[in-house]
């Protein structure tokens, strides 16, 4: 007969693991002398790991220029107002030429961490003090549908056509402004750097002065999405001369046509998924995709897609893993869910069996009956 383990008490529990104990469950050894001491260790390591607080980032510029890796926050502000200045998206004007009834936003700067270390620095508007009727008259806009990117993936595996994934730089701030009244306080700029031709102005000092005059769209702003969606869709209609589907705008059909080696003329095709600032796209042979995307780069800043290797992996967090031999496209979350775990401190845990099988039924009015909060779902 196998033995059975040990229990948790006082003597099987040491200096360490209590302190454990009491920082993970905050109970005491002797409430789990029915439990194993595996499982009371394992219990008060998951919740005080989810109790840790995530990697912490700057809330405002001074927290930034002063905390760890200053360098690297530097460096995000930096690249964020000098890829705003080359696309004008501000005009310096003094505070006193403000139109009359026109007031001016507030503004911040937003600090983040990716998932692979590199650190992201945004300017944005306080579009929560924005108005209806006085800094904006519509907000909204739509989104591609998880059917419409399943039907697009499903017509792909089919047809044997290529998926690829690329996304705007900076997408809000292609579109112009849609006011000629909109004004903004200037982002901040530490004390050492005002005035040089860099950063230009925007501490504290100055943005008593001077204000930012918009010029074009910027993050944060209640009608920023919309005025972006708006300016995309033109462009793809009037430039491109691509079709919207009735049914999700977000979705296009492109027709590429040019003449082959022997003088005949071929028409080939792509589909695409519009979500936000990301792109989803089919193509029926390569020339098609190099077509496109040297149209897109001729008017946008994108990344992704750079050849016909770098086929699309992933798009708006959805995995994709394809299988060329079996023709099929698999859509998955498995990223997600091991970020969610470990999030909460339980990845690698055990997984326990349920009390009953997903088969079973339970008594119901005389007769068994499937119990719904037992059945799972298999695939």
């Amino acid at each position: 007969m196998r033995a059975s383990p040990p229990r948790a008490n006082a003597a099987t529990i040491t200096a360490e693991q209590r302190e454990l104990l009491h920082l993970g469950l905050a109970k005491r050894p002797t409430d789990y002398t029915d439990l194993p001491v595996e499982v009371v260790l394992r219990a008060a390591a998951m919740t005080e790991a989810s109790q840790q607080p995530l990697t912490t980032t700057p809330k405002n510029m001074n927290q930034a220029i002063t905390g760890p890796d200053q360098d690297l926050w530097v460096a995000a502000i930096l690249n964020e107002i000098t890829g705003l200045k080359k696309k004008v998206v501000w005009e310096e004007v003094l505070r006193s030429e403000v139109p009359a009834g026109a007031s001016v936003l507030p503004s911040q700067l937003i600090f983040s961490m990716k998932s692979d270390g590199t650190r992201k620095c945004r300017w944005v508007a306080r579009g929560d003090l924005m108005k209806e009727g006085e800094h904006y008259i519509a907000s909204k806009s739509s989104m591609a549908s998880i059917e419409t990117v399943r039907m697009q993936v499903a017509h792909a595996a089919g047809a044997g056509w290529k998926l690829y994934h690329t996304d705007f730089t900076k997408a809000f701030v292609h579109a112009p402004c849609d006011s000629d009244d909109l004004y903004l306080e200037l982002p901040p700029v530490p004390e050492e750097f005002e005035g040089s031709e860099e950063w230009g102005h925007g501490s504290q000092k100055r943005r008593g002065k001077y204000v930012a005059h918009m010029k074009r769209n910027i993050y944060g702003l209640v009608q920023a999405g919309r005025v972006w969606q708006q300016y995309l869709m033109t462009w793809m209609t009037d430039t491109l001369h691509a079709r919207l589907y009735m049914n999700d705008r977000c979705a296009f059909e492109w027709d590429y046509t040019y003449q082959d080696d022997d003088g005949a003329t071929v028409m080939e095709r792509l589909i695409g998924t519009i979500h936000v600032d990301d792109i989803l796209i089919s193509v029926e042979s390569e020339r098609v995709r190099a077509e496109f995307m040297r149209m897109l780069k001729s008017h946008f800043g994108v990344t992704g897609c750079e050849n016909e290797d770098d086929e699309a992996t992933k798009f708006t967090g959805i995995q994709i893993r394809r299988d060329w031999a079996r023709q099929t496209v698999t859509l998955h979350q498995t990223e997600f869910a091991e970020r969610l775990l470990e999030k909460h401190g339980i990845a690698g845990a055990r997984i326990e069996a349920m009390p009953y099988k997903a088969t079973r039924g339970a008594w119901c009015h005389g007769r068994v009956r499937p119990c719904p909060r037992l059945i799972t779902s298999h695939t």
